[in-house]
């Protein structure tokens, strides 16, 4: 796990009693249980903003390609008179 730092942190009741109940079915130490619930949130919020992230370029693609079509569109008709 590396670096490891303890610290002390507030919680309602019953999250920690939930939180010792799956740490006990789990059979596992109750940092640990936190530790992952942690790390999926993190890595939750990341996929979250990469999604977020991509629908904002695929909207700005498709702004861009609307803009473009017209001069596509040009550029094409004048290939075909040409060829």
């Amino acid at each position: 796990m590396g670096n490891t730092v303890k610290l002390t942190i507030s919680l309602p009741a019953d999250l920690v009693r939930l939180t010792d109940e799956t740490a006990q079915m789990e059979k596992k130490p109750r940092s640990r249980v936190i530790k992952e619930a942690l790390t999926h949130y993190i890595k939750e919020k990341e996929r979250q903003e990469m999604i977020e992230g991509y629908q904002e370029m695929a909207a700005l693609n498709r702004e861009l390609a609307e803009e473009s079509e017209p001069v596509v569109n040009e550029v094409w008709a004048d290939y075909g008179h040409k060829g």
